[in-house]
């Protein structure tokens, strides 16, 4: 691809890289192009010589066949450069001011318009362009001919020098096996991989590379390793909202699916689970009157008075004892309550042992239990609170999907927020 810009020599002289490097590549000098190169030098000299000269109508009408040759055949498609050729046409085209880049060629190359400023404009503008134009052979597999592999050769050999030498030296200063010493090494066994008509397999070196310059902690595997991590935080930013949008959508599908009714009713104890809830009912009732009714005994007994304080300011009589009473009525109702609550906690401690082995409260307490839940499931079903609670559910999740998606951090740029609207997938599949 470099090779137009080789053969221009306006800064610097590299025509020897495309001397050079043409034979590996199968490439020579296009017939059609050069032999055009060849009658224009032929003219040129001739004309320098003596503008009159007799041969120079001749040269001028080689110079139109071979310009209408060039154009209706395009020995340029050959080498992927038609591109290089509309530059000619179009160049031709504007400079004799013509639509047609035949009629414009038989024109220039004509007596009447052959000046020393017509070789001046040929030299700086359609030479190049005349002289990009090359011609590859096929190799008998059917590609162009491509012996890169021929330079390549002493790259690989190094690399496997290299490979080589560092393998024993890990051999004799370690315990490793000359194997287990290649493995380890395992990204150097890219540089040996032949191209040959695969030239896309060189980007893979690109591996050893970086292996080594992180390594050597360059500023490259710095630079490598920052938009690695980019790319990490980005692609596990996206993985966790498309988890959490999909986890919220399911809850949502979830709601409006079950039949809480049904639910209710199928969790009431039977004869199967009876042993089952019997033995919760143990532990609960257990925990309950060793543990929590001692605990918020202060609690409860203020609550008590303050509901039978209530009950009594709306007595008469009450109301009119109350000034000469004072505290004591207080205290004595307080003091009531405190009794009431302790004699009914000792109840229950001692009836731990009856509510274990006692079959007949055992069946009442499951009795109830399935009462309960029978009536619950009844009503809820008759006032129509399901959906409602259903709605507002699903309003609570809309909402903090919303925020989710708003207050979800960009790792692009930290600190930022970025509102937006994920794919939502049918939360039921």
């Amino acid at each position: 691809p470099m090779r137009d810009i080789y053969l221009n020599k306006t800064y610097v002289d590299l025509r020897w890289v495309v001397t050079f490097y043409d034979p590996y590549k199968g490439t020579e000098p296009n017939f059609y192009n050069e032999k055009y190169l060849e009658t224009v030098e032929v003219l040129s000299s001739r004309y320098r010589q003596d503008p009159k000269d007799p041969a120079i109508p001749e040269l001028l009408m080689s110079l139109r066949d071979q310009s209408k040759y060039i154009i209706d055949n395009d020995p340029y498609a050959r080498v992927d450069k038609t591109g290089t050729l509309e530059q000619l046409k179009n160049k031709i085209r504007r400079r004799m001011k013509n639509t047609s880049a035949t009629q414009s060629f038989q024109l220039f190359w004509s007596s009447q318009y052959l000046t020393p400023d017509s070789f001046r404009y040929y030299e700086k503008e359609l030479r190049p362009l005349i002289e990009a134009n090359y011609f590859r052979k096929y190799g008998e597999d059917g590609a162009f001919i491509d012996r890169f592999w021929q330079i390549d050769l002493y790259f690989q050999g190094f690399f496997a020098l290299e490979l080589l030498t560092r393998a024993l030296y890990l051999v004799r200063v370690s315990q490793m096996t000359f194997f287990q010493a290649l493995s380890s090494r395992w990204y150097d066994f890219i540089w040996l991989i032949p191209t040959v008509h695969w030239g896309w397999l060189r980007l893979l070196r690109f591996i050893p590379y970086t292996v080594r310059s992180d390594q050597l902690g360059s500023f490259f595997s710095t630079f490598v390793d920052f938009y690695v991590d980019r790319s990490i935080l980005w692609l596990a930013d996206q993985v966790a909202d498309q988890v959490v949008i999909r986890i919220i959508d399911t809850l949502e599908f979830q709601i409006r699916s079950t039949d809480y009714t049904k639910l209710i009713l199928e969790s009431v104890p039977n004869t199967q689970r009876e042993g089952e809830w019997q033995l919760f009912i143990n532990r609960q009732g257990t925990a309950f009157s060793q543990q929590i009714l001692p605990e918020i005994e202060p609690e409860v007994t203020a609550l008590v008075k303050h509901f039978v304080s209530v009950a009594l300011q709306d007595n008469p009589g009450y109301r009119t004892l109350r000034p000469l009473l004072g505290n004591v009525a207080d205290q004595a109702v307080e003091q009531f309550i405190h009794s009431l609550y302790g004699v009914i906690l000792q109840s229950l401690q001692r009836s731990k042992t009856q509510l274990v082995q006692d079959t007949k409260t055992q069946a009442l307490t499951l009795a109830l239990t399935r009462k309960l839940s029978t009536k619950l499931a009844h009503e809820l079903k008759v006032a129509q609170t399901i959906p409602q609670l259903q709605d507002l559910l699903i309003m609570a999740l809309e909402d903090l999907k919303a925020n989710y998606q708003k207050n979800s951090p960009d790792p692009g740029a930290v600190g930022s927020e970025r509102p937006r609207e994920l794919p939502r997938n049918n939360p039921g599949l």
